[in-house]
């Protein structure tokens, strides 16, 4: 394996443990207005885009609400939680920690809009470690292609070759991989029926950041 030069994070599913906050964002919106979850709700949701699913959300409920209305709400809630609830994956803080004392610059690649991702980075004491951020939106291509990645390389002066990405998902890893990253399989549970062809496409497959071999940064361990 390649010296590693830099470090690319994914944030939702990789250091942020933040994969159930649609769903809880979906149960505050049922308790403000004083409604039970139908069981089978967010099922349903997995299949709609966000516009359907406001759409989906009317109609069972019966609200007087626009469907821009309810959109605004759960915007309104997201935020709240990226602000407030969502917390780090085990290990992600010291991870980081030991890429900085090793003078390894860090970005972050992310689908998160920036009004999510520095509240959240923000609230967890993280924001600082990292150079340069980023985005799908910014990028304008999902993680299907690499531009996310080679623009968060670009951005901290490094090549994706001397460069690891951490992520949660298997196209994320396979991009990453297929652009000549060394790639970090981070193990969420929102992927588990994805794992064995993470740990298969990846470099390395981590159970936790915790895991993570800090012998391949050289020097010793912290």
């Amino acid at each position: 394996m390649a010296v590693i030069k830099g470090a690319v994070f994914d944030l939702d599913g990789t250091l942020l443990d933040s994969m159930g906050v649609w769903e809880d964002v979906d149960r505050a919106f049922f308790r403000l207005h004083g409604l039970e979850m139908p069981d089978d709700y967010i099922a349903k949701l997995n299949t709609m885009s966000f516009s359907e699913c406001a759409a989906y959300t009317k109609r069972i409920t019966g609200l007087s609400l626009s469907e821009s209305e309810i959109l605004e709400e759960w915007h309104q809630l997201s935020l709240k939680a990226y602000a407030e609830d969502v917390r780090l994956k085990p290990g992600a803080a010291e991870l980081l920690e030991a890429f900085a004392q090793r003078d390894i610059p860090m970005a972050v690649a992310t689908d998160l809009a920036d009004e999510l991702m520095f509240p959240a980075l923000q609230n967890n004491g993280i924001l600082s470690f990292f150079s340069t951020f980023s985005t799908t939106v910014n990028a304008e291509r999902n993680k299907r292609w690499p531009d996310v990645y080679m623009k968060a390389a670009e951005g901290i002066g490094r090549e994706a070759s001397s460069c690891i990405v951490f992520e949660d998902i298997l196209q994320g890893i396979i991009t990453a991989k297929n652009a000549g990253f060394i790639t970090a399989a981070v193990a969420d549970s929102s992927s588990e029926s994805s794992w064995p062809e993470m740990r298969a496409a990846a470099d390395l497959f981590l159970e936790s950041l915790s895991s993570f071999p800090l012998s391949l940064l050289g020097g010793s361990d912290l």
